[in-house]
Formats: structure tokens, C-alpha cells, sequence
């Protein structure tokens, strides 16, 4: 894995993490009229964040991995990746701890 792939997955899971934390789409996809909405829309039936949640990380990541320097990127382990992946665990169990308390 190259520094360029550690930096797109680890940024990107960060961004998917506080993107599901707070809500913030990049757009909204509703299935009854198979429509994708920049921005809420009433009488359309429910709304699934989730393609808008990937859509947010991917661009987040892929901005990070092309605006950092090529010889920070080398220096970068990719067992840094792992952090982002506990990282967004822990964001799941503390958002999801409403269900169960």
C-alpha cells in the first residue's frame, strides 16, 4: 500500500466517521421516486444518507491524498490506516449508545 492509499483511506474514514456522527451528507437518495437530492425534500418518503456518507469520505480522502506532498506521503506507515478503523469503531459505539442505554 502506498502513502497515497494510507492517507485517501485513513482521511476517508475520519470523514465517513464525522459525516455519520453529525449527519452531513454530501446528498440524499430516496428510493420511492429514485431520485438524489443535494438538499432535504418533502413529500418524497424517506431519505437514505448513507450513499451521500461514502460519497463525502471518498471526496474528502481523495482531496486529502492528491493536496499532500508526495515526500510527506513517503514517510507515512500504513499501519496508520488501522487508527482511522478504531478511530470510526469507537464514533459508532458512542453514537450508537443511544439504542441501548
Amino acid at each position: 500500500m502506498t502513502g497515497r492509499a494510507t492517507i485517501f483511506s485513513l482521511v476517508g474514514v475520519i470523514a465517513y466517521s464525522v459525516a455519520y456522527y453529525i449527519n452531513l451528507p454530501l446528498f440524499r437518495y430516496y428510493p420511492l421516486s429514485g431520485e438524489f437530492s443535494f438538499a432535504p425534500r418533502t413529500n418524497a418518503g424517506f431519505a437514505i444518507f448513507w450513499y451521500g456518507w461514502i460519497a463525502f469520505a471518498i471526496a474528502i480522502g481523495a482531496i486529502a491524498m492528491f493536496i499532500l506532498p508526495r515526500r510527506l506521503l513517503n514517510y507515512v506507515p500504513v499501519d496508520l490506516s488501522w487508527i482511522g478503523l478504531i478511530f470510526s469503531i469507537f464514533v459508532a459505539l458512542i453514537y450508537e449508545q443511544r439504542w441501548f442505554l
